[in-house]
């Protein structure tokens, strides 16, 4: 008979099967679970660090606690895969045929003790006083729990409900899982206080310290990957009646050497050899690594610039050691996107050249600052938006909002590069000129042609390959695209022209009246929603023209974990779809 491999994880099923265990078993479930989440992530990449670091207070949560009656918010969500292995997903992480079918992040449609669909920070606690309110409402009884990490506190939503939820006198449990880590570094004055929590126990036990004073009970517990006494502790506070802080010290990257050595780089890993650490996937040229090359030559030139990022340091690729080297201006506000806006505002009216980056997924959370103060103010500086456009993501993290959101505010010019030296160009333009600029960077690898822009040409379309009968614009990375449809179309059609814009802002009226003399079709192509996109506002000035108008772009829906490829084609991104449809109008 062969021998079970996990002999205590094949035993669980679900959270029920944890209380059975004594604390022997629960600490060799630990290290079962580590062995499983390690070889996973080295094959299929994901967030590694913060949930090494969290496997003993996540069995120790379902232990103590009754999940889904009693309700635990992750913040983030990103730590979550021990949550999954507990609640009955475990397959999801033993079965190497089925590692991607488990988003990677909580998802309330994929199992009912996932109470939210999540995957930004800073919101749990906000969404558990929400439950916390409702269950008193409803005269119900269960704990509500609000696991969020010290990374997430720089956000500002986390203290908004911080200072609310102390007004619920009922049960409302806070935990804290502080692994001195955000992304990377943590930034802020509150890390001090939550440093003086960890250090300093006479601050720790008086009426005085940042908790109490919010109106809450606070305890903490130093040995935060000792399941013995997370039991014990969490014990001593389910069913409290009161709003708590629990406050529990963690190791991110608990349990794998190499991690504790680089715990930036561990926060999340793509596919690595568990031995050596290094890389087994493709290290493509990407925005970020140009980002790196380019500033790093402006900051040596040029006094006058600051860069700002909100806890994504990754967005400029600089090391550790670079930051400190430039720490001046080098700015991480944390993770707070509005903040790293407005900071970049008060900047540039101090006639310094803010550059700001910001992911499309991320830039969500500023909206009203890119309305209000940015858009009404007009400040001098530049706006990275890295990672847009559709992939293989979760549908926490679309990047495929900005276009609509951010191209249609007055006094912003959303410019779109669709190669390494168009970027290059824009970046010098920016740099050398007044106005306020937002930059739409796509993910993965970065193509090359001969395009550039200059301030002639920063608004105007033009003609790559000028023909006639059909005109095609491939926005962002879709250039790529454009050029192999214009290729395949003049084979099986016959001629047609390829024209490029560098922005996503305005039209080039003149330009396209001109078009229309000379095509019948006009063909729009984008990796973005097609609603509120570029390709819409083509087709609505050209809706009374004498020119038919095929938009090609994403439906409006949330992608989760789809192959690139499988979402070109089912929204007809595809070059013999596109020909189909062509043959359809004739």
């Amino acid at each position: 008979m062969k021998k079970e491999k996990y002999v205590i994880l094949s035993k669980i099923s679900n959270p029920k099967d944890l209380k059975k265990l004594s604390v022997i078993e629960l600490k060799e479930l630990a290290n079962e679970i580590r062995e499983v989440l390690i070889n996973k992530i080295s094959i299929t990449g994901g967030h590694f660090g913060s949930n090494l670091g969290v496997i003993e207070l996540t069995i120790a949560l379902h232990y103590v606690f009754s999940s889904p009656k009693d309700k635990i918010i992750y913040d983030v969500a990103h730590q979550t895969y021990t949550h999954k292995i507990l609640t009955s997903r475990k397959n999801l992480f033993l079965d190497e045929s089925k590692y991607k079918l488990s988003s990677g992040f909580t998802n309330y449609l994929e199992n009912e003790n996932d109470i939210f669909t999540l995957g930004h920070t800073s919101t749990s606690i906000a969404l558990a006083l929400g439950l916390a309110k409702s269950r008193d409402l409803n005269n119900e009884t269960f704990n509500v729990i609000s696991l969020i990490g010290d990374g997430s506190l720089s956000g500002g939503i986390a203290f908004e409900a911080f200072s609310n939820a102390s007004e619920i006198k009922s049960n409302f449990i806070i935990i804290i899982n502080d692994n001195e880590m955000s992304i990377a570094e943590n930034h802020g004055s509150i890390y001090s206080i939550i440093e003086k929590l960890r250090n300093d126990k006479q601050y720790r036990d008086s009426e005085s310290n940042i908790f109490t004073q919010l109106g809450y009970k606070y305890d903490y517990l130093e040995n935060g990957n000792n399941i013995e006494e997370l039991v014990s502790f969490l014990t001593k506070y389910k069913d409290i009646n009161s709003p708590i802080v629990l406050h529990i010290h963690t190791k991110k990257g608990y349990g794998y050497e190499l991690s504790y050595l680089d715990k930036e780089t561990y926060h999340y890993r793509n596919p690595f050899d568990i031995k050596t650490g290094k890389n087994l996937s493709f290290q493509a040229r990407t925005f970020e690594v140009i980002n790196r090359e380019y500033f790093k030559n402006k900051l040596e030139e040029n006094s006058n610039i600051c860069l700002i990022c909100a806890g994504t340091p990754k967005n400029f690729n600089f090391t550790k050691e670079e930051r400190n080297t430039y720490k001046s201006r080098f700015i991480d506000v944390g993770i707070s996107e509005d903040l790293a806006l407005l900071y970049g505002v008060g900047l540039s009216k101090g006639n310094t050249k803010p550059i700001v980056s910001i992911s499309s997924s991320f830039i969500q959370r500023a909206y009203d600052q890119i309305a209000h103060e940015i858009g009404l103010n007009k400040p001098n500086m530049i706006v990275l938006v890295d990672f847009c456009g559709v992939g293989k993501t979760s549908s926490t993290h679309q990047g495929s909002f900005d276009v609509s959101m951010i191209s249609n505010i007055p006094n912003i010019t959303y410019l779109s590069p669709s190669s390494e030296e168009e970027y290059i160009s824009m970046l010098d333009y920016c740099l050398t000129h007044e106005g306020t600029f937002f930059i739409r960077l796509y993910g993965g690898e970065v193509l090359h042609n001969n395009i550039s822009v200059n301030k002639d040409n920063l608004m105007k379309f033009e003609y790559l390959k000028e023909e006639e009968n059909i005109a095609i614009i491939g926005t962002s990375k879709m250039y790529g695209f454009a050029l192999s449809l214009h290729e395949k179309i003049k084979k099986e059609v016959g001629n047609n022209s390829v024209f490029v814009t560098h922005q996503l802002s305005t039209l080039d009226y003149d330009f396209l009246d001109n078009l229309i003399k000379k095509h019948k079709v006009l063909i729009t192509i984008e990796d973005e929603y097609l609603d509120g996109g570029f390709g819409q506002k083509i087709a609505s000035y050209l809706s009374s023209k004498n020119i038919k108008v095929l938009n090609y772009g994403i439906k409006k829906t949330y992608i989760d974990n789809i192959d690139l490829n499988d979402i070109y084609y089912s929204n007809r991104i595809d070059v013999d779809l596109i020909i189909e449809d062509i043959l359809k109008l004739n």
